[in-house]
């Protein structure tokens, strides 16, 4: 499994792309992360999946300009 590539800002908050796969929600697991701020308001149903496989989820949806 390739892992899921993450930006550490601090020793306990990173940043990453959405997840386009339970593979990369599987890594972010195995990376040891437990929550994710979804801030993506293009994915209306990605939060709910997050939340499926076990992920504490802030949907806080930001439209992309």
């Amino acid at each position: 499994m390739a892992a899921y590539e993450l930006t550490w800002i601090t020793e306990s908050l990173a940043v990453g792309h959405a997840p386009m796969s339970y593979a990369e929600l599987d890594s972010i697991r195995a990376q040891e992360i437990d929550a994710i701020v979804n801030l993506c308001g293009e994915f209306c149903d990605l939060h709910e999946i997050e939340e499926k496989t076990g992920f504490e989820v802030y949907f806080l949806p930001i439209p992309d300009e």
